[in-house]
């Protein structure tokens, strides 16, 4: 099983290099451990964009660059919560690049007010290639959530759930589960679509899988991907993590008023607030 243990901290200012675990895990350590410890009082934010001058009173969620893609495209988490909060929630907007709506509910969070009651973090994509190209897998034409070590099976080029040559064969999943693993979410998020519903398959925290119920409207609904799904990003969290994690499958076109409710419909089902 080929993992990386590490991802690069980023402010979007100024050179990011990545460098082999192998090589350097006592500074990236350590360097995540500056960046992503709490400071009291003064949160680390993401830089303005050029030319902008950020307001004294707006929040700025602090940046991290998980890693780049198969063409070299980076994708990122968002600390939009409180860094002092007893537990830390993770937000997916996106694994399959032609499900975008995800990628619109997590930016909304990401760019509305801090939330409060919890450490939360919303990553919109680690597939920026097939969201560039509107497509479901990545630029290697694997299907990112069939490419996780937890019951992986291999599946040919052909299939539409290409599972990569072998877990974590591609740079967008190893570099989520090297995330994954060092911020030790409580609960995961993963966002989809077409089937909607939230997945009632092997439920590993019933409270989690009620309040997903109950914030955004949407029905139980057992998702086995016509037998059993392999390789799965929720399968891997919920049986090598301590956390639990649910997959939301949103409807194909979910309406504007769905979109305008869901970020705080989440925000409230993870325990937190405004």
């Amino acid at each position: 099983m080929d993992e990386r243990d590490g991802f690069t901290v980023s402010h979007q200012r100024g050179r990011t290099t990545q460098h082999p675990a192998t090589a350097i895990a006592g500074v990236l350590l350590a360097a995540l451990a500056v960046v992503l410890a709490t400071t009291a009082g003064t949160p680390v934010t993401a830089a303005a964009p050029t030319g902008a001058t950020p307001s004294a009173d707006v929040w700025q969620p602090r940046t991290v660059l998980l890693g780049r893609s198969v063409q070299g495209r980076g994708f990122y988490a968002y600390q939009v919560g409180d860094p002092q909060a007893s537990e830390t929630m993770v937000i997916l907007g996106q694994m399959h690049g032609d499900e975008h709506a995800g990628v619109d509910i997590t930016q909304a969070i990401r760019h509305g007010a801090q939330v409060q009651g919890i450490n939360l973090w919303v990553v919109p994509t680690i597939n920026p290639d097939g969201n560039a190209g509107h497509v479901r897998r990545n630029a290697h034409g694997v299907d990112l959530n069939r490419n996780w070590s937890w019951s992986w099976k291999s599946s040919g080029r052909s299939s539409a759930y290409y599972s990569g040559p072998k877990p974590f064969s591609e740079p967008e999943t190893r570099e989520l589960a090297a995330f994954l693993r060092y911020v030790k979410p409580h609960w995961v998020v993963s966002l989809h679509q077409p089937l909607y519903g939230v997945d009632s398959n092997g439920v590993k925290s019933l409270t989690l899988y009620r309040h997903l119920i109950d914030e955004l409207g949407l029905p139980a609904k057992p998702l086995r991907c016509e037998g059993v799904c392999h390789g799965t990003m929720t399968g891997w969290f919920n049986h090598t993590q301590s956390g639990a994690g649910i997959t939301v499958e949103l409807a194909r076109t979910p309406s504007q008023s769905f979109l305008q409710r869901a970020p705080t419909a989440l925000v409230t089902a993870l325990l937190g607030h405004y």
